[in-house]
């Protein structure tokens, strides 16, 4: 396996940009048989026609998305500066001779349409795969959980990846996934891998001793609202811990997370998002009656200690590992404030030479920690972290 990184900050000379980009790839020799790319870039790298541009005329599929800001590492110990600015186009290329790629644009997405159903239809007879990358505009175009169920069902696959994300007042307001040479707001792509592939997944939220001193089972819920904690209305625990909800879609609370244990082997992290007509929690995913949630504090020490210590857990279980695909929730992005850039230089520090690329998300998809490639459990995270060593 060959793995590149190439990148750029002209915004608005398409020629420049590609051509840089195709010199930095030049300079690491001849691909192998198969090659695909993953690009993230900031929205303007699309309204200026950069991102189409140079995806479009490099000579492999290229895949991925707008979002905030996009992180990547050195490869083969060359010696770059890094600049802070957050306005990047990054790629990261990945060529092997014994690893089959296939792209997949869906068909345009709406809210109206069956999301397993245009899944299906989407995936045709791609039979069994390793593994799969989904990248979607934003979470309002389609039911996610519902695509990411079909497509493991469908594929076997486990599957990483997430939402595109801006930095407009709602996240979603110029949102585009990148395939097949063209930007779209509509529509999503995935990517599978099968051949001689072994990729490996964890996910975090924050350290344990942000968790506040409570827990609670949830007794009611539907879909992504909980209607009742220990038999108790929702609001009167969130009360009781001095969170203070109003109907407003707005008003979710940052500053926490709620983190929720299925029992499975794992926990995983919901966003409070705000309370329903009906008063019931909305969160930014499915959850299940009888799963035991518990809150943390969210805050940026806690977001990088955590993210450091899976990262160099994982990559002392992984020490063969040719590459790194992060994935991590816009809000920890923002929660690191004036030190936007301290999730690049953790993973710098502690990945050393391996190469890789960090995309920030409005939602992020990764298999569960108690997954595995003979049982996935592809699951819609909140507030996360997620890595894929491969």
């Amino acid at each position: 396996m060959k793995v590149i990184t190439a990148r750029t900050s002209e915004p608005d000379d398409k020629e420049a940009a590609f051509d840089s980009i195709s010199e930095q790839i030049a300079a690491h020799g001849d691909l192998h048989k198969s090659t695909v790319g993953f690009m993230f870039c900031h929205y303007d790298f699309v309204f200026s026609g950069v991102a189409e541009y140079v995806a479009k005329h490099l000579p492999f599929p290229v895949v991925g998305y707008s979002t905030t800001l996009a992180g990547f590492n050195r490869t083969n110990k060359e010696k770059i500066f890094y600049a802070k600015g957050d306005f990047r186009l990054v790629l990261l290329i990945v060529s092997s001779d014994d690893i089959e790629f296939t792209p997949i644009l869906t068909e345009p997405l709406s809210p109206e349409k069956d999301a397993a159903d245009l899944c299906n239809k989407s995936l045709g007879d791609i039979g069994k795969q390793k593994m799969g990358f989904l990248f979607l505009p934003h979470l309002l175009l389609t039911d996610t959980e519902a695509m990411i169920d079909a497509a493991t069902k469908e594929t076997g696959a486990q599957i990483i990846g997430g939402f595109s994300v801006d930095d407009s007042p709602t996240y979603i307001e110029n949102c585009f996934v990148i395939a097949k040479g063209q930007a779209y707001r509509d529509r999503g792509v995935f990517l599978f891998l099968k051949g001689n592939v072994a990729p490996h997944f964890a996910t975090t939220v924050v350290t344990k001793d942000l968790y506040l001193d409570n827990t609670a089972i949830i007794t009611e819920s539907k879909g992504n609202e909980i209607i009742s904690l220990n038999g108790r209305p929702v609001t009167e625990f969130l009360e009781r811990l001095g969170f203070n909800l109003t109907g407003s879609k707005e008003n979710a609370i940052s500053s926490a997370v709620m983190i929720v244990d299925d029992g499975d082997g794992d926990t995983y992290g919901r966003s409070m998002m705000y309370l329903t007509p009906d008063h019931h929690l909305f969160v930014g995913g499915r959850v299940t009656t009888g799963a035991t949630v518990s809150i943390a504090m969210f805050e940026r020490r806690g977001i990088i200690d955590a993210s450091a210590e899976i990262t160099r857990k994982f990559i002392a279980d992984n020490p063969d590992a040719h590459v790194a695909i992060v994935i991590s929730c816009e809000t920890r992005h923002i929660v690191l404030g004036s030190q936007t850039h301290d999730g690049e230089k953790m993973l710098r520090d502690e990945l050393g030479d391996i190469p890789f690329i960090l995309a920030y998300a409005g939602g992020e998809f990764c298999p569960s920690n108690a997954s595995t490639p003979e049982k996935p459990v592809n699951r819609l995270f909140n507030q996360s972290y997620c890595i894929c060593l491969i």
